[in-house]
């Protein structure tokens, strides 16, 4: 690392993002940050067959100090799997490190606002910082509406109780210490993020078990949406089918990824005290082999539901297995 200077590493995963790319790639350029500050943005291209790689080489070419392309690996692997080769990537040392979309737009402060945090929060634990985001239509411009507003954000806590039944941190308004990327090498494997919902709730659900988050409660994202978001804030329409397959999908989905991570972290030492005991009620559910087990164990998950219709998922989970409907792969043997 350059002495005394603090190093920022931006990760960004790009695939056919050919419209939008140059625009959110500026707005990094742009950042107001301090001189002691060096940042570097590196950019891995996911097998992209419109483009993205050429607007990547000509942007590398006007931000040399800026832009580092990461070739490995090869093809299109996914964007879950392309942003763990990104966290892991021997070839990437910094003292934080941001996600990014390719298709959004970030505030000339956002950098500067994360990293005033940082400076307030222990470096020796895992540290994730998220913020809100402005909703944007195709062209970028705000809507007016925040992701807190559309996504009915109450003043909770959002510690481990809570990350285990929500899906509260967007990766595109996430930053994390090293300690905590240090932490998702140790404990995370490629099968692992293959299975689970996504990449960037895995590493907020697992710095929530080992560490600290933090919420800036303003926006510093233009999280513009388009028809080719792979998650979006706004809802598509679905029909009562996948409207019900959902419904079953995603508390199963959740439960999968609750016990991925007490099953990473059983022999770390850097645990938050309640972790383990909740982890116990969801593998209770996992394990459960029949109606009255699943009864009695979605009973006492029930309390750490928070949202509006968790009283259909409680009677969902207690008549129908939902791990064996996850919208992931399951791993390891049932």
């Amino acid at each position: 690392m350059t002495k005394n200077k603090i190093q920022v590493a931006i990760l960004m995963s790009v695939y056919n993002g050919d419209k939008f790319l140059e625009a959110q790639i500026r707005s990094i350029s742009e950042q107001r940050v301090s001189e002691n500050i060096q940042i570097k943005l590196y950019i891995r291209n996911d097998g992209s067959d419109d483009k993205s790689l050429s607007v990547i080489q000509t942007l590398q070419k006007e931000f040399q100090n800026l832009i580092t392309v990461i070739n490995e690996p090869k093809g299109n692997v996914g964007v879950k799997k392309s942003f763990f080769s990104l966290l892991t990537s021997p070839l990437i040392v910094a003292d934080y490190y941001f996600l990014s979309d390719q298709d959004d737009i970030w505030d000339e402060y956002k950098l500067n606002d994360f990293l005033k945090a940082f400076s307030e929060l222990p470096s020796d634990k895992p540290i994730g910082v998220y913020s809100d985001l402005w909703i944007a239509d195709k062209d970028a411009n705000s809507t007016g509406k925040k992701m807190s507003q559309i996504a009915h954000w109450k003043d909770d806590l959002v510690d481990f109780k809570f990350l285990t039944f929500d899906y509260r941190i967007t990766g595109c308004a996430f930053a994390i210490n090293n300690t905590a990327r240090l932490q998702f090498i140790k404990l995370v494997s490629k099968e692992m993020i293959e299975s689970v919902n996504m990449h960037d709730s895995l590493l907020a659900l697992l710095i929530a078990a080992t560490g600290r988050l933090y919420q800036l409660n303003k926006p510093t994202v233009y999280y513009r949406q388009h028809g080719g978001n792979v998650i979006g804030a706004v809802k598509k329409r679905e029909t009562i089918v996948q409207k019900i397959n959902k419904a079953i999908a995603v508390p199963g989905q959740l439960i999968h990824d609750n016990v991925c991570i007490g099953n990473a972290i059983s022999d770390d030492t850097l645990i938050n005290s309640e972790v383990m005991p909740i982890i116990s009620l969801y593998k209770d559910y996992y394990n459960a082999s029949n109606f009255i087990s699943r009864m009695h164990s979605t009973s006492k998950i029930y309390p750490l539901m928070h949202h509006r219709r968790r009283w259909l998922h409680f009677i969902l989970m207690t008549f129908i297995h939902t791990t064996e409907f996850t919208t992931q792969p399951w791993i390891g043997n049932k």
